[in-house]
């Protein structure tokens, strides 16, 4: 009976502390200029500040994955035969993050880049997830009560301390 009731406690809490994702993923659908979708684009994903790089390809209704990625900037860069290059940076990816990232490919010659720099916010339509990044100078810099780093959780927006 007792092991019985400690695997059911030690399931609940292993599913409880799998919802706690650090990586994120960058996701969209490849579009072409009427917005059609594009199968068989390149997708290359490369963080900029380590030159980490990860690859994926759309599918067969455009839309690509690209998961498992640590919190950084990143620079997408998409290539299609046909099409102009489009590569857009500066994409900040913070910790279990989603981000839709919809990509309109113009046709012209492929030694041709379209480049993006824009800052506008990518919107995350797939889920209500938020998460927080501390950095190491802000648990430095800030005062934490008790001396203990959990108490700086109460920075985030969004969380409440419960009694």
């Amino acid at each position: 009976m007792k092991a019985t009731i400690l695997a059911i406690v030690a399931l609940a809490i292993a599913a409880a502390l799998s919802a706690q994702e650090f990586r994120g993923t960058i996701g969209g659908t490849i579009l072409d200029a009427s917005g059609g979708t594009i199968a068989g684009a390149k997708i290359h994903v490369t963080e900029s500040q380590s030159g980490t790089k990860a690859d994926a390809t759309s599918d067969s209704g455009g839309h690509y994955n690209v998961p498992l990625l640590l919190a950084g900037d990143y620079e997408i860069a998409v290539r299609m035969p046909g099409f102009k290059e489009y590569v857009r940076k500066g994409v900040h990816l913070g910790a279990g993050e989603r981000p839709t990232l919809d990509v309109r490919l113009e046709v012209g010659d492929t030694s041709v880049t379209v480049e993006v720099i824009a800052d506008a916010p990518l919107i995350n339509s797939e889920n209500a997830s938020v998460g927080n990044v501390i950095t190491t100078k802000e648990v430095e810099d800030l005062p934490s009560n008790g001396g203990t780093p959990l108490a700086l959780l109460s920075l985030a927006p969004g969380v409440l301390a419960m009694s």
